[in-house]
């Protein structure tokens, strides 16, 4: 059981269900692996504060320019979820931009490895071409995608855009693996 899971948070407001996601990640998924680990953008520190997110996971990768986290977070890592997946990090990691934790790890997983987005934002940015390209690269590289869904946003309207409940991501997360294996 070396199996892990490292969970990347990023700058979108739905950033604050990622506690949530990464508790039913560790209930759902206890007998199959070994640890549940989290790393965050220094974006997404505006939303949910590192503790929230170190004291529930296994352990959590810390920005260091001295030692090479992002590879030590991509080594035997077989599931790498990114909730919420803005449309920043969508556009660094289909493009090889890696100028952050989360993009530079996602940049240096190997293709064994199942790599998920959960796209969160606002509709008209959901909408956008220029994001839809980026989406299109992702998922043709291979990386899976758990849909937004419709509902109230952040900024007040409602729309395509919200991040799927927590239920759905870990349902999906477990189902995506198991169809992988």
């Amino acid at each position: 059981m070396n199996e892990k899971i490292v969970v990347a948070v990023t700058g979108g407001i739905a950033s604050y269900k990622a506690p949530d996601i990464i508790s039913g990640l560790m209930k759902s998924t206890e007998d199959e692996f070994s640890d549940v680990n989290v790393m965050q953008t220094e974006a997404s520190k505006n939303f949910v504060t590192r503790p929230s997110l170190s004291n529930i996971a296994d352990h959590y990768y810390e920005n260091s320019w001295e030692e090479p986290v992002h590879i030590n977070a991509s080594e035997n890592c077989s599931i790498f979820v990114i909730v919420p997946a803005t449309a920043n990090i969508v556009g660094k990691i289909a493009n090889g931009i890696c100028d952050d934790l989360v993009s530079s790890t996602a940049i240096a997983l190997d293709d064994k490895t199942v790599k998920i987005v959960c796209p969160a934002m606002n509709t008209r940015m959901w909408e956008n071409k220029a994001f839809k390209r980026n989406l299109d690269i992702l998922v043709g590289d291979g990386w899976e995608l758990i849909l937004p869904v419709e509902g109230e946003l952040a900024c007040g309207t409602t729309g395509m855009g919200k991040l799927a409940s927590t239920r759905q991501i870990v349902e999906k997360v477990i189902q995506i693996w198991t169809r992988s294996k």
